[in-house]
């Protein structure tokens, strides 16, 4: 019996000050976030990305991932994001969103590659992190 993948969101985010073609750069974190799903059993149902520095919460797309998971009636249960800083590269913003996510959607963030982030971010992350 085949297993079913986990139904994900995908965000992603360029600053604008980013180096490269923001659309560039958005393709190849969306290209990340596919592989990632692939290999790992989730299938994303939509993108969302975003272009510029603000804070979450003031973020289109972000706010678009937010109704997309508030429709989707608990199927979704993951958020994937190539880096943490694609959330905030302001930490506490950062948990802010992770603690957010999980206590009103019962969504988890997931990174689908390495970041440099604080051990005690990472034992949190863990904690809630089915990978």
């Amino acid at each position: 019996m085949k297993k079913e993948s986990k139904k994900v969101v995908a965000y992603t985010r360029v600053a604008r000050r980013e180096s490269g073609s923001p659309d560039n750069c958005i393709e190849m974190q969306q290209q990340a976030l596919k592989d990632f799903a692939a290999n790992n059993g989730y299938l994303i149902t939509e993108h969302f990305y975003d272009v510029g520095v603000t804070k979450p919460v003031e973020r289109e797309g972000y706010q678009d991932m937010i109704k997309a998971i508030e429709e989707s009636k608990s199927e979704i249960k993951y958020a994937l994001i190539t880096q943490y800083d694609r959330i905030s590269r302001n930490y506490s913003l950062f948990m802010e969103a992770v603690t957010s996510l999980k206590a009103n959607y019962q969504v988890t963030i997931v990174i689908a590659a390495s970041s440099p982030l604080p051990e005690f971010f990472l034992s949190y992350l863990k904690t809630t992190n089915p990978i």
